[in-house]
């Protein structure tokens, strides 16, 4: 069964690239995302049939306003939907993992918890993605919801410096001289307190955009960086959706560790 996932959407390849390592990563949330065509038979007993299914690993089921997605260089024409839009929210126990969905995305979420010590590695949040993509894609088939042609996926990560650290923006952001030379660099745009730059190699493109932020758990000042690696272009039935959001995370981390600086970086205990 995991090897026919594994075929279905290109992830038979062994990871080749190896990430650095972070003591004190300041990593509070992750995700990693896929974009797919509304099927045409959609309709809202997905959400019900996938919360039976998810019923052990997310039993805390909730629904929020569908989340707007744009792609770049493209117009959104928005018109009156047939029937109200929803996302599904399906969180774990401890609300530290979270599957979100709607008619054109399936998101898979991370977030530190206050007992937390580390994050869980890429090949761990890969692996447990695959499964739970493949299982709705699997039910969502069973309920003929129609074929999925997937138009793009994606990787986040949101990292975070406290007020009280001796970091600040500048570390988290050391511009684009340290940029690998592969990438083409675009635009570090500023924006009052805002920084956010744009690396690209091929048909991934990484955005960072740093900036002040509250944390609504203790009300205190923090600096925010949120870099999202965007793949355009995948194959429409997800035979290369694996090898593009591991690029993607790959180019992420390139740009994560030309864009943060020395002292930042020893600051987090990089091994």
């Amino acid at each position: 069964m995991k090897d026919q996932q594994k075929r279905r959407w290109g992830a038979d390849a062994k990871l080749e690239f190896k990430s650095p390592n972070y003591k004190r990563a300041p990593v509070i949330e992750t995700s990693i995302a896929v974009r797919f065509a509304t099927p045409n038979k959609w309709n809202i007993h997905i959400f019900g049939l996938l919360q039976q299914q998810f019923s052990e690993r997310f039993p805390i089921f909730e629904t929020a306003p569908p989340m707007p997605l744009q792609e770049a260089g493209k117009i959104q024409l928005t018109f009156p939907p047939a029937a109200p839009r929803v996302r599904g929210l399906y969180w774990s126990e401890q609300r530290d993992r979270l599957i979100q969905l709607q008619d054109n995305l399936f998101c898979m979420n991370w977030q530190k918890a206050a007992s937390a010590v580390r994050y869980p590695r890429y090949a761990t949040l890969r692996k447990d993605f695959l499964h739970e993509w493949d299982a709705f894609v699997t039910l969502a088939s069973r309920a003929a919801l129609g074929p999925f042609e997937i138009t793009g996926c994606s990787v986040t990560y949101i990292n975070k410096v406290d007020a009280s650290s001796d970091l600040g923006a500048s570390d988290l952001c050391a511009y684009l001289t340290r940029a690998p030379d592969s990438v083409a660099k675009s635009g570090l745009i500023l924006a009052g307190q805002t920084i956010s730059v744009t690396l690209a190699r091929d048909s991934t493109q990484v955005t960072c955009l740093v900036q002040p932020a509250i944390q609504l758990a203790d009300n205190t000042k923090i600096t925010q960086m949120t870099m999202v690696a965007e793949s355009k272009g995948a194959s429409p039935s997800g035979d290369d959706l694996m090898p593009r959001l591991d690029s993607a995370h790959e180019l992420l981390i390139e740009a994560f560790e030309a864009l943060t600086s020395a002292r930042a970086q020893t600051a987090w205990g990089k091994e």
